[in-house]
């Protein structure tokens, strides 16, 4: 993926492939997002009226929120957070400390279990394609941005 073979596909159709093989893999995953590490969202299979703009930016904070809280009580960071609702849920999957943000709507009822495979290796997927396209820059997690005070002893 250098950019210079014009038959070569630029990186949010490669992104949107990805999504693509994804929802064909599951098909308990209703929509899919990946927001950056402002919670922008970067490429977005998103079907209704959902806002990609608004569901980037609430999943990545809630990511963050469930990060922080893992921390709070002494965990190491929370890798996903899963919301439960009755007519469906999300899962808030991050792709390691590259600031990147995977978010998957799924139906009521979904194989979790499956979900959580397919978006594993989807957010593998993801990371080597940034990884490949922004090289050594590719690593947008400012220094001590998910730093959170110690709980304090009771």
């Amino acid at each position: 993926m250098t950019g210079t073979d014009p038959a070569e596909p630029n990186i949010e159709q490669v992104l949107k492939n990805l999504f693509q093989a994804a929802l064909r893999g599951d098909p308990d995953i209703v929509s899919l997002a990946l927001s950056d590490r402002h919670g922008l969202p970067v490429v977005d299979a998103i079907k209704g009226k959902t806002s990609a703009m608004a569901l980037t930016a609430s999943a990545t904070m809630s990511l963050r929120a469930g990060m922080n809280a893992a921390a709070t009580v002494g965990l190491k960071p929370a890798q996903r957070v899963y919301i439960h609702s009755e007519d469906g849920d999300l899962v808030l999957h991050a792709l390691g400390t590259s600031g990147y943000a995977l978010i998957a709507q799924l139906k009521p009822n979904a194989n979790l279990g499956l979900a959580l495979v397919v978006l594993g290796h989807l957010g593998e997927q993801l990371l080597r394609v940034l990884s490949e396209k922004f090289g050594t820059a590719f690593n947008p997690e400012p220094k001590g941005q998910l730093k959170v005070a110690p709980p304090l002893a009771v």
